[in-house]
């Protein structure tokens, strides 16, 4: 069985506000959530405002425990407060990106960088700005008239949105995001199947990812034009990864996961840099991949890497 350790200690926080830095050893799992949540909604109860979560230490998390995060993160903003992350480990930030959910929580380096926001949130209305940047002004996009309503995709109830923010449909759980301008985007629950392989840095290798990419069509019931995309568009993923990866480079790695009709593939490296992304010699590789995917976006990965994440909905039957 999984172990979960939480070691909190107290923040240094300005007008005695109660903060708390809780470093996390171990995993986050179906055995250890419910001893997580009820330690960390405790502190909610015991009057702390804001919670930094060390996770250098987690070893694991799964879709559970990232779940429980972003309620638990609600939470706390729901008290005014905030929880954030730091020193978040580069395969929990990989699959956070990959489900769309870094925008739904605060991820900071360093506890210095999540201190620094939290004062930022605490100082009064009337501080003084920041230095004024050298940089050319930019005019600033027009600010949405809140309230506005938006329709939860999940139980279709109407929601009254007040200001923009980070907020919880309380009829079905889903999160959504409401921006200055307006716009809202909404994240679902969902059940995802996963799969990841770890693949030599090496284009003779492509066939473990062949193998791997059919056996998510067939299970997904793909036509057999779009099983053949999907392979295509992965091959030219993997071939930009590895010719972009420096020499003596080991592995790479090829992440699919899946809920109902929809497909997400990552194809991501931690040290191939960014040289890829504007060069024009890949530019007839993404072409491809955006032929026979729905969607695919470049996103970068600690400490020099880049995810190419691509996404493919099933037409239903």
């Amino acid at each position: 069985m999984s172990k979960l350790q939480v070691n909190p200690r107290p923040l240094n926080l300005p007008d005695g506000v109660n903060g708390v830095l809780a470093r996390l050893i171990g995993s986050i799992d179906a055995s250890t959530v419910p001893q997580f949540e009820e330690t960390i909604e405790k502190f909610l109860r015991d009057g702390v405002k804001y919670l930094l979560l060390d996770c250098g230490e987690v070893a694991y998390i799964n879709s559970t425990g990232m779940g429980l995060i972003i309620k638990l993160v609600d939470k706390y903003r729901g008290k005014d407060g905030d929880l954030k992350l730091i020193s978040v480990p580069a395969k929990v930030v990989t699959l956070f990106k990959m489900l769309g959910l870094e925008s739904l929580v605060e991820l900071h380096a360093n506890e210095q960088a999540a201190t620094a926001a939290v004062l930022k949130a605490l100082a009064p209305a009337g501080a003084p700005a920041p230095a004024a940047s050298t940089a050319p002004s930019v005019a600033p996009k027009p600010a949405a008239s809140y309230p506005v309503q938006f329709k939860c995709p999940s139980c279709q109830g109407v929601l009254e949105i007040r200001a923009e923010g980070k907020y919880r449909c309380p009829r079905c759980g889903s999160f959504f995001a409401a921006d200055g301008g307006g716009a809202v985007k909404a994240y679902p629950p969902r059940k995802w199947k996963a799969v990841e392989i770890r693949v030599p840095c090496e284009l003779d290798d492509l066939e473990w990812v062949r193998t791997m990419m059919a056996a998510q069509a067939t299970r997904m019931k793909f036509a057999e034009a779009d099983a053949h995309g999907l392979e295509q568009a992965v091959d030219e993923a993997c071939t930009v990864i590895v010719t972009s990866s420096p020499a003596g480079s080991s592995a790479y790695h090829v992440a699919a996961l899946s809920s109902g009709n929809e497909l997400i593939v990552a194809v991501y490296s931690y040290t191939c840099g960014a040289q890829f992304k504007d060069e024009s010699r890949s530019k007839m590789s993404f072409d491809v991949m955006r032929s026979f995917m729905d969607k695919v976006e470049i996103l970068p990965l600690p400490p020099n890497g880049q995810m190419i994440k691509m996404s493919k909905t099933v037409p239903q039957a």
